[in-house]
């Protein structure tokens, strides 16, 4: 019924970051409805009982013509574990609701540990987020993920993380890594030692 969806985070009964959430939702209508006006975030009506000081979660789905939206408080998760996936067939360029090809690996490990993509020899992404890596001075993502996320876009914008390829062989630059996402920020997420990602603490799964 709701073939796409956008999760945002919603502070104070706003948007967060909401140009990058239009922009995106302008390039799904282009793609899949092009005769068809965007939905308008801004026309978005949030309850007042979600109006305070605390992260919730905006999660909206939508087709052509219709939308739900669904607000939930927003805790974040910390992962014990990492696998990486090689998955070269693997494609996930826009917000669809049918996530199976994540999903399929998602089941393949335990609930409190997260899987990371390689595409083509490169690193990509983990299951819900955009990854950006540290080597003391600069922060970098990936310049090949599945999906462009919002907050990985604004990020960009801000001259706050540069893009750069990224591969198992380059992980000992690095000393840390981050999941970032709509509701996880630069700095709000949590910094993971990169030792996770070097054998043999970081298995391959097939």
């Amino acid at each position: 019924m709701y073939p796409f969806f956008e999760s945002m985070a919603l502070i104070d009964g706003s948007i967060q970051r909401i140009a990058f959430h239009q922009n995106r939702i302008n390039r799904t209508f282009a793609k899949y409805y092009p005769s068809i006006k965007p939905i308008e975030l801004r026309s978005i009506l949030i309850p007042d009982e979600f109006n305070f000081d605390q992260l919730q979660k905006l999660k909206l789905n939508y087709n052509s013509n219709n939308y739900e939206i669904n607000i939930s408080h927003y805790n974040p998760i910390q992962f014990d574990q990492f696998y990486f996936i090689n998955d070269d067939q693997i494609n996930y360029d826009f917000k669809y609701t049918d996530r199976n090809q994540l999903d399929y690996w998602r089941q393949q490990i335990e609930p409190q540990s997260q899987f990371i993509i390689i595409k083509n020899n490169l690193l990509t992404d983990s299951h819900f987020s955009n990854l950006v890596f540290t080597n003391g001075k600069h922060w970098i993502t990936p310049k090949t993920p599945l999906h462009a996320g919002t907050m990985r876009a604004h990020l960009i914008d801000k001259h706050k993380i540069i893009q750069s390829y990224i591969s198992t062989n380059t992980l000992h630059l690095f000393t840390h890594f981050k999941l970032i996402n709509a509701l996880n920020t630069l700095e709000s997420a949590y910094p993971y030692p990169i030792e996770l990602l070097i054998e043999p603490y970081v298995s391959y799964l097939k």
